[in-house]
């Protein structure tokens, strides 16, 4: 395996070791004894989505391009509105005044935001065509 398409396999294993430890954390803080009926609801939501189709999609196609060699903009902006869905998804179930929600919300998308220039960046500098 070259140099990019080792770049692009480490984003694909990234997305996959990211959902399954986020379906990890879910089952875990659904376990405790603090958690409230609204927080395993939520928590069931969350991994509904985490395994939702668009989420199964978003794996393949980042496999596929581990295969072609280049990253698919798109598939970037499919990972951005899945972490927005989940950030949506856990604040409706945070029991937090409306400011803090705002503000976490904010900035978990700065960082969504963050992560999708940085995987663009990573792409210019290895020549890995952005289609």
């Amino acid at each position: 395996m070259n140099t990019k398409q080792q770049c692009l396999a480490n984003i694909h294993d990234t997305f996959v070791q990211r959902q399954e430890n986020l379906l990890s954390l879910a089952d875990t803080l659904m376990a405790q004894p603090q958690a409230t009926d609204n927080d395993r609801k939520g928590f069931q939501e969350v991994k509904l989505l985490l395994r939702s189709a668009e989420a199964v999609e978003i794996e393949r196609e980042l496999s596929d391009c581990v295969k072609l060699g280049v990253m698919k903009r798109d598939i970037l902006e499919k990972v951005e509105k899945l972490n927005e869905q989940l950030v949506d998804f856990a604040l409706e179930h945070i029991n937090a005044s409306v400011t803090w929600k705002a503000f976490m919300k904010q900035l978990f998308q700065s960082k969504s935001s963050q992560d999708k220039s940085s995987v663009l960046d990573l792409m210019r500098y290895l020549d890995i065509e952005v289609v």
